[in-house]
């Protein structure tokens, strides 16, 4: 839309005054093409290494720039990342990192070949994806399985209601992996599974364990999504994978499932 276009421009006219900044990256709903009228301008800058450190020691890795806006309650949200940051994402960052790099464009740089450069950010190989739809189905097993029940028997809500959100939470995203789709975040989880081939009865079961969080609405769920295309994980597995994947993440250095 026109204002937000003014917008940007008059930010990348305030940024090409900064002799530490390098970039500037068009993320968010206007770079994907589908903002609202009152959407904000989301970006990232790219600095010096001592631009990002200092940015960083004061706290301002991420800031709301009200100032630029053409439009009312518009802002840019910036966040300030160093060049060295798209080159870690490619071969670490967890998915919700990934995810806006799908669509984002570089809308202004003193770097050449960097729109090829963020273009492998949002890319995982094809044994990456299988371990992840492996890790996040031992993951609903172990929620299914036993930490629900576990609330169960001690007739604790807290517990319940933590395996139920969770065990929600693996199986969605062993759906998201199946199919090759990046986890967004906790925010976008519903809307990208509502998008992506599922049980027929998958969202009735969902908002069934989260009303009511009990043992056989979890194993509901859970058999629903395993019959509907099995992850090759044997159950003599899932135990073994669980503690690897979760519970020694600490220790191996790894990532959690839950934040991939």
């Amino acid at each position: 839309m026109k204002h937000h276009d003014e917008t940007l421009e008059k930010y990348l006219a305030d940024v090409h005054r900064r002799s530490d900044a390098i970039a500037v990256i068009l993320s968010g709903s206007v770079a994907r093409g589908d903002e609202r009228e009152d959407s904000d301008v989301d970006v990232y800058l790219v600095v010096t290494d001592d631009a990002f450190n200092e940015a960083r020691a004061a706290g301002a890795l991420s800031t709301v720039r009200h100032d630029l806006a053409t439009y009312p309650d518009g802002y840019i949200d910036e966040k300030v990342v160093p060049l060295g940051y798209l080159d870690a994402a490619v071969e670490r960052a967890e998915e919700p990192a990934r995810a806006p790099f799908q669509y984002a464009r570089v809308a202004w740089s003193r770097v050449e070949g960097l729109q090829e450069r963020i273009a492998r950010i949002p890319v995982l190989a094809e044994p990456e994806w299988q371990r992840r739809e492996q890790a996040h189905i031992a993951a609903a097993r172990l929620y299914a399985g036993y930490f629900l029940p576990q609330g169960e028997k001690a007739d604790d809500p807290l517990l319940r209601q933590w395996a139920a959100l969770h065990l929600v939470t693996a199986a969605g995203r062993a759906l998201l992996a199946r199919q090759r789709v990046l986890f967004e975040g906790p925010k976008y989880l519903s809307r990208a599974v509502g998008r992506v081939d599922r049980p027929d009865e998958y969202d009735a079961l969902v908002a069934e364990l989260l009303t009511a969080p009990r043992s056989d609405a979890g194993f509901a769920l859970l058999d629903a999504l395993e019959r509907h295309r099995p992850a090759g994980l044997g159950w003599e597995e899932t135990l073994g994978r669980f503690v690897q994947d979760d519970e020694l993440a600490w220790f191996f250095g790894t990532t959690p499932p839950e934040r991939y």
